[in-house]
């Protein structure tokens, strides 16, 4: 752009790393675009300086003082003649219709500056009244309310059903155990005619002077089944009883210490 009939570019300065690969696009714009630049603006000064690391840019330098920059580092040779004439044609003036935003170029909202993490509070609300319970309800509310009510409880008694027989599924299946256990190891042993030979097993007992044989503990153990509702108590209630008898047992030596001396 030009004022007065007088080009605004001064210089152009053209860096370019000369070890990157990115390089090639600058040199053949040297090649070619450079010089054809050269030839249709001769009143601009090009400067070429090679640098051996740091980014490539061209920047312009104007008669008003001002600059600009434009950062090369992936582009090619066709791109960097278009900047070369963009800095020729913009004279680093910014051509802007004027509207609104000329007034308040940041225009902050009443409501505060969106941020991403506002992403986080959306709601897909309908805007609509807030009930008012001070009225009467209609049919249908009360159709509505008590259904849900309803269900919700079903749900609590169906929760309440399952957990009920998960926990007698296990003592049923000990049931079941006994059971089988009893068919199988103790039934074909059993008389028949017991209630014939009880008189005559009382008085065989009665005759030997003692109840019989022990009851052994292999006996018991052939029905013993896990209970899950006591399986610990007896630990239990043992530790109960030793932390109370030495609670006694203090309190006792406290008594004995409060004694006055014989």
């Amino acid at each position: 752009m030009s004022r007065n009939g007088e080009l605004m570019l001064k210089r152009v300065v053209i860096v370019y790393n000369q070890t990157e690969g990115v390089g090639h696009s600058m040199r053949q714009a040297l090649a070619r675009e450079v010089p054809l630049f050269k030839a249709k603006y001769p009143s601009v000064t090009i400067d070429i300086r090679p640098r051996d690391e740091g980014s490539p840019y061209i920047a312009g330098i104007y008669k008003d003082g001002s600059n600009r920059v434009f950062n090369t580092n992936f582009f090619g040779a066709g791109a960097i003649g278009v900047k070369l004439h963009r800095l020729v044609q913009q004279a680093n003036e910014i051509d802007e219709g004027f509207g609104p935003k000329h007034l308040h170029r940041e225009r902050s909202s009443v409501q505060g500056n969106w941020t991403p993490w506002l992403w986080t509070a959306e709601r897909d609300e309908e805007r609509v009244a807030r009930p008012k319970w001070d009225r009467k309800l209609t049919d249908a509310e009360w159709d509505h309310y008590v259904d849900a009510y309803g269900k919700e409880m079903l749900g609590f008694e169906r929760a309440v059903s399952e957990r009920i027989a998960a926990s007698e599924a296990v003592h049923r299946e000990n049931t079941r155990t006994v059971q089988r256990r009893w068919q199988e190891h103790v039934k074909p042993y059993l008389q028949t005619d017991v209630e014939e030979n009880l008189k005559a097993l009382k008085l065989a007992a009665v005759k030997r002077g003692d109840a019989g044989a022990p009851v052994r503990l292999g006996e018991y153990k052939l029905f013993e089944v896990p209970q899950p509702e006591t399986a610990g108590d007896d630990i239990v209630r043992g530790l109960r009883a030793k932390e109370m008898r030495r609670e006694v047992d203090w309190w006792k030596q406290r008594q004995q210490q409060l004694k006055p001396p014989m």
